[in-house]
């Protein structure tokens, strides 16, 4: 830390859903492999072949904490080395219903969408929050793409509210 001043190393890992198990767990073992602070990511799903078990694996392996659920398709980790004891919190915000719930039928097929979190202390800096999100996709979603990213952008301000009140961060 220079002064009252910390960087951290971020990485976004948006896997590809089409990716075959090995090609899959080739990408989740590099990133995790480079180190970074905190690693978030998306299309992980337990409709994305082996994804959750990749990744359970590759935070296990390296050190991390991993906010990861079957409902949702979106992950947090953060290295366990960066965090105070017994600070670590996760939890999955429910922001949509998955496709199958809507009528009429949208154009495309998607699971529940919420806010994937991971919480957690960092020595002299106080508690920091880190969310993960999906938005629905314009060819999956067709026209209520805007009023589900309406929804979507209103659930990540008041989780962010949350989660930030006070020092938080």
């Amino acid at each position: 830390p220079k002064g009252n001043v910390r960087a951290l190393r971020f990485a976004h890992l948006s896997l590809e859903f089409t990716d075959t198990n090995r090609r899959r767990t080739a990408d989740i073992e590099k990133v995790f492999a480079h180190g970074y602070d905190v690693i978030t990511g998306t299309e992980a799903g337990v409709s994305h072949g082996n994804a959750q078990v990749a990744l359970r694996n590759a935070a296990g392996t390296h050190g991390y904490h991993l906010s990861l659920f079957r409902s949702h398709s979106t992950w947090v980790a953060v290295r366990k080395d960066l965090t105070t004891p017994d600070s670590v919190k996760v939890g999955v915000t429910p922001v949509l219903r998955a496709s199958a719930a809507f009528k009429p039928r949208p154009p495309g097929r998607w699971g529940r969408r919420g806010i994937v979190w991971l919480q957690f202390g960092l020595a002299g800096y106080g508690t920091i929050s880190v969310g993960a999100v999906h938005y629905v996709t314009r060819k999956g979603a067709g026209r209520r793409k805007g009023a589900l990213d309406r929804l979507y952008a209103k659930a990540i301000g008041v989780w962010g509210r949350n989660h930030a009140a006070g020092s938080k961060l």
